[in-house]
């Protein structure tokens, strides 16, 4: 993958791939299960933090993550960040800031050095969430000229709870050129089939459950339930006749996020379908 990368225009400008430290720090911190992390691109930039000052830093991306390190220290990164769990970029039209939207976590505003890096970066990221996901990452064009009314910092994430977390991630990729958009969906279909567990009357060695969701004529997500950890849910109360609880737990971050969003999408379509139906955040999340 990095030769192919190399073959054509390379963004790993920094050249990191090759840094003895940053090999150690990836061994340590990334995501090498099943393969290792690949680097796509480095560059030095800008940080704003949350009072407002600007901090040299280095910014890499892999296929699987964002990390955010200090230029002296190459083998130790500030935060890294699933690229599964990016909702959305911010950018500004009128200035070089941009805005990595992560609501279930915190936010990081950066400054480009000029427009041909904020554009490498955006679509870097654009690139690289496409392919973990299936799912088109959404970028917010703004007229200010700055971000900071877009950015949440890591202080005032404490003061949010976990619901209105959820809520702003919804948000951020619900907008008008997000996959939500009615339009786009006329020719596909979504399909959940959820599939129970084998009963005493099924047969051992019977073919693996499969959960599919067809995104497209061309996508097509699917899973078996060793991609799962299944956790029980059992309410004794249970009244006779309600509804079943299943809960799971996918292992996968860039799996769960995709899901996560059809699930927000179908929402979507049932409250606009019926105005009468409220469907709470918690059966998505």
């Amino acid at each position: 993958e990095s030769n192919n990368m190399s073959s054509h225009h390379d963004r790993d400008y920094l050249k990191l791939r090759n840094d003895k430290n940053v090999k150690k720090m990836l061994k340590k911190v990334g995501d090498n299960y099943p393969s290792p992390e690949v680097i796509s691109l480095s560059t030095q930039l800008l940080k704003i933090n949350r009072k407002g000052k600007e901090q040299k830093r280095v910014l890499m991306i892999t296929n699987k993550a964002i990390y955010n390190i200090k230029p002296n220290k190459l083998g130790s990164c500030q935060r890294r960040i699933n690229l599964g769990a990016v909702a959305s970029v911010t950018a500004s039209l009128k200035s070089q800031e941009f805005t990595i939207n992560v609501p279930t976590e915190y936010d990081y505003r950066y400054k480009s050095t000029d427009q041909s890096q904020k554009n490498e970066i955006i679509s870097t990221l654009c690139q690289l969430f496409g392919k973990l996901t299936g799912l088109k990452l959404n970028v917010h064009k703004i007229s200010q000229s700055t971000t900071v009314e877009h950015t949440v910092t890591k202080v005032e994430a404490k003061l949010i709870t976990q619901e209105d977390k959820y809520k702003r991630r919804q948000k951020l990729t619900a907008s008008a050129d997000m996959i939500y958009q009615t339009r786009k969906y006329t020719e596909e279909e979504i399909e959940y089939a959820r599939e129970d567990y084998m009963t005493d009357h099924e047969e051992a060695g019977s073919e693996p459950k499969v959960i599919s969701i067809n995104l497209a004529p061309a996508k097509k997500l699917s899973f078996n339930y060793s991609d799962i950890t299944p956790k029980a849910s059992m309410d004794m109360n249970k009244s006779k006749g309600s509804h079943d609880d299943y809960i799971f737990k996918l292992r996968d971050d860039a799996m769960r996020t995709s899901i996560m969003l059809i699930f927000g999408y179908i929402k979507n379509k049932i409250e606009n379908k019926y105005h009468h139906i409220f469907v709470p955040d918690t059966a998505c999340w």
